[in-house]
């Protein structure tokens, strides 16, 4: 923690609230996120480089490091800090805004890792754009929020299961390596955090899982056949589907596992 205050000291920096900025500032946690993000020559993604702790680490294992930073106050201290890792670059824009396949282009058109400390406030439009991404990407390592973890590993009829749950299932493996309390990080936040990895299971899914699941979730009260018929699916079509599935027709989406909606999809394509 001393090291993150001498460098917000020494570059007049602060952390902003409005962008929620928690700087990690726990060695041991770094290496062992470095090490369960399985990096070593490989082309890297990073969301949020902040004061470029974290950004170093990878340098120093990944064959290149593109990292995506929101906020330009942090352009001097992550310029002197990674001077001399010629293999970083800093793209200073919202992520949910930047074209993927520039990143993309940049990464060397290659399958690449992410790894990302994210805002609580912003981590399920980050993670949902990234694990419905038609990239490459074989494996991702991200910090957040304990509560929000439950979220990429959640089971059917789970509180928290839902679009981001069933599109993270479909093409990965989730694992959850680490927990971090509060002080693992400057300011401190008011919750835990953890550490999950994702790693894919290098399967094609159907083109139309990602809107067919959006849809079912859209209503989660509804019954899956009033909820697609929403969204312009026959409701004979729909109603054929889970007979072939052997699915109740008053089934609600909450209750549809990953591979039960990798069927349904591919049974409902148009």
């Amino acid at each position: 923690m001393k090291n993150t205050k001498e460098l917000l000291a020494r570059y007049g920096l602060n952390a902003s609230k409005s962008l929620g900025q928690n700087f990690l500032c726990d060695g041991d946690a770094l290496e062992s996120i470095v090490n369960s993000a399985d990096i070593d020559e490989k082309p890297v993604l990073e969301i949020g480089p902040g004061l470029g702790e974290l950004t170093v680490a990878l340098a120093k294992r990944a064959s290149c490091v593109v990292a995506v930073e929101i906020d330009q106050r942090m352009t001097e201290v992550l310029r002197d800090r990674l001077a001399p890792y010629p293999n970083t670059e800093v793209i200073y824009a919202d992520f949910l805004r930047v074209k993927l396949d520039e990143i993309y282009a940049r990464l060397g058109e290659r399958p690449f890792h992410v790894v990302a400390n994210l805002p609580y406030y912003i981590t399920t439009p980050i993670s949902t754009r990234l694990v419905t991404s038609p990239l490459p990407i074989e494996g991702m390592c991200l910090m957040v929020q304990a509560e929000a973890a439950e979220r990429f590993s959640a089971p059917p009829r789970a509180r928290v299961y839902g679009h981001l749950s069933v599109m993270t299932q479909a093409r990965y493996n989730v694992e959850t390596v680490l927990r971090l309390s509060p002080s693992s990080y400057y300011p401190r936040p008011d919750v835990d955090s953890a550490v999950i990895t994702l790693k894919s299971r290098g399967r094609v899914l159907p083109n139309n899982l990602d809107g067919l699941v959006r849809a079912a979730f859209a209503g989660r009260r509804k019954t899956l056949v009033n909820t697609l018929s929403s969204a312009g699916y026959d409701k004979s079509d729909i109603a054929a589907a889970l007979s072939q599935l052997n699915i109740r027709e008053d089934v609600r989406a909450e209750a549809i596992c990953v591979e039960e909606f990798m069927l349904l999809a591919n049974a409902l394509k148009k």
